[in-house]
C-alpha cells in the first residue's frame, strides 16, 4: 500500500488489524475521554462490535466506524491519526486503583497517558484475586501485535498512588507470572514489569 493525501495506507491496515484482533475479546470494555477534560466514557459492548471496511478514499481513507450492539450507537474513528498504540498498565479507580489493562490508540507524538483518541481494557481482570484467562490474552496479544508491528507498538506501565493500598489480592509478581507463563523472581512496581515484559529473555537469564 502507498501513501496517499499524507495518510500511509500501510500503517492504517496495520492498526485496523489491531483493531479487529481487540474486538474478538470476550472481555473487551471501550474507552473515551480525557480525565483532563472532567470525564471518561467506559462502553461494555453486549455483542460484539463491528468494524466497518474502508469507505472513502484522500484524507478520509483511514475513517472507520465502530458499530455496537447492532443498534445506532456507533464511534467514528480516524485510523489516519490514530496510527500508534500503546498497551498500557495504569492504575483505575474502578478498581481500588490496582492496575487497569488497556490498549490506547493515539496520534504520533501523544502521550498516551494522557492523550489518546480511543482505548480498550479488559473489562473485568480481577476476579478473587488477577483474572489469569483474560490478562494471558492482553499480553498474548501484546507480544503478537508488537513482533508484527513494531514501529507502531509500544507498551508501558505506571504505579498507582503510593498513598492508596493495592489490596491483599494484587501483587506486580502475579501479573508477570501470567504475562510471561512463568516465575521470573521478584517484580515489585509498574518500572519491573515493563523492563520484564519489553525483554523478557535478558531479564531472567
Amino acid at each position: 500500500m502507498t501513501a496517499l493525501a499524507g495518510i500511509d495506507l500501510g500503517r492504517v491496515a496495520d492498526v485496523e488489524q489491531i483493531v479487529r484482533d481487540w474486538l474478538a475479546e470476550p472481555e473487551l470494555l471501550i474507552l473515551a475521554g480525557r480525565w483532563e477534560n472532567g470525564a471518561v466514557m467506559e462502553i461494555v459492548p453486549r455483542s460484539p462490535p463491528i468494524l466497518t471496511p474502508e469507505r472513502y478514499e484522500g484524507r478520509f481513507a483511514g475513517l472507520r466506524d465502530l458499530l455496537l450492539d447492532g443498534e445506532g450507537h456507533h464511534v467514528h474513528m480516524d485510523l489516519g491519526r490514530l496510527t500508534q498504540v500503546t498497551y498500557l498498565v495504569a492504575p483505575s479507580v474502578c478498581f481500588g486503583f490496582r492496575p487497569s489493562f488497556e490498549l490506547r490508540l493515539h496520534e504520533a507524538g501523544a502521550d498516551p497517558r494522557q492523550n489518546f483518541g480511543l482505548g480498550f481494557s479488559v473489562r473485568r481482570p480481577y476476579r478473587n484475586g488477577l483474572a489469569s484467562e483474560a490478562v494471558m490474552r492482553y499480553f498474548s496479544r501484546f507480544r503478537s501485535h508488537h513482533a508484527a508491528y513494531s514501529k507502531l507498538v509500544s507498551f508501558a506501565a505506571i504505579d498507582g498512588p503510593s498513598a492508596v493500598p493495592n489490596g491483599e489480592d494484587f501483587g506486580w509478581t502475579d501479573i508477570v507470572r501470567v504475562a510471561l507463563g512463568r516465575d521470573t523472581g521478584d517484580c515489585r512496581c509498574a518500572a519491573d514489569l515493563a523492563r520484564l515484559i519489553i525483554d523478557p529473555v535478558e531479564n531472567t537469564s
